[in-house]
């Protein structure tokens, strides 16, 4: 069961959006813990005089939030991980840890004693200031992903089943065109274009529009209009069959032979939903 566990996606921090707050949420907490507590006796290892112990204190927690935003935001996505295992972010966040505690003990460590015993130090106070602030932010990223996914199911299930027209506007918000929901099929981004395929009395229509993918997903949401890729939104009422190809998902919407991308960033969100 544990091996089982460990070879589950983690998908938490998938979302480039959701990494940027992880960043934000371990500064903000990782500062003001050291500042207000100063915890597990640190002040013992970081010792200046009066107020310059508050500075080297949120010093610390700011070096230490610089080098998991260097990790997150610039070397993943240099090695293109889009998605970890739970074994494989365990290690990532050992590593880490591992660069913290150098960087850390180079910058606050005794000139008299060696490097290696600074290192050890730090790696002890660095572990346990870590844990919390790290356990914080991903406790609450699993709290507004989960809250996202009942809000979006909440509203699929109270949408009432009528013809609503959907309209879509333009980059400057003038409507270009609307059509029933239930007649949208898909929708795929070309540069600064969107394609929204619907179908008409048995035919498949395309419409074009000059907007951009993040704007029409704010709107379509409600409308159980998701986005499954960078380039793709999807109406799950004509969404016939989903299946894993590889490590990729792909997607069937009826009347279109063409199969529709799900990516890994967005397969957890768009499977349950589906499921649902």
């Amino acid at each position: 069961m544990i091996f089982k566990r460990l070879n589950t996606p983690f998908s938490y921090l998938d979302d480039y959006r959701y990494r940027l707050l992880h960043v934000a949420i371990v500064l903000v907490f990782s500062v003001l813990f050291l500042v207000v507590f100063e915890p597990f006796n640190i002040n013992l290892w970081i010792h200046y005089p009066g107020w310059l112990q508050k500075i080297g204190l949120a010093s610390f927690g700011l070096m230490g939030a610089a080098i998991i935003a260097f990790s997150q935001l610039v070397v993943r996505p240099l090695f293109r991980i889009k998605q970890f295992k739970v074994k494989y972010f365990f290690g990532w966040v050992i590593l880490e840890l591992l660069a913290i505690t150098a960087v850390l003990a180079l910058l606050f460590g005794e000139s008299y004693n060696s490097y290696f015993r600074e290192w050890c130090n730090t790696l002890k106070y660095t572990s346990l200031v870590l844990v919390l602030p790290y356990s914080f932010s991903l406790l609450t990223l699993a709290l507004i992903r989960q809250r996202s996914v009942q809000l979006l199911e909440s509203t699929l299930t109270n949408t009432p089943d009528k013809p609503d027209l959907v309209h879509f506007k333009d980059e400057r918000e003038q409507v270009k065109f609307s059509v029933k929901r239930t007649d949208i099929l898909y929708l795929e981004s070309t540069d600064n274009y969107i394609t929204i395929y619907c179908s008409l009395e048995g035919l498949i229509k395309k419409e074009m529009i000059r907007t951009s993918m993040k704007k029409l997903e704010d709107t379509l949401m409600p409308e159980g209009i998701i986005r499954c890729h960078r380039s793709f939104m999807v109406n799950l009422e004509n969404v016939q069959w989903m299946k894993k190809e590889g490590r990729n998902y792909l997607v069937k919407v009826k009347s279109v032979d063409t199969l529709i991308p799900v990516s890994r960033s967005y397969a957890t969100q768009f499977k349950s939903l589906i499921q649902a």
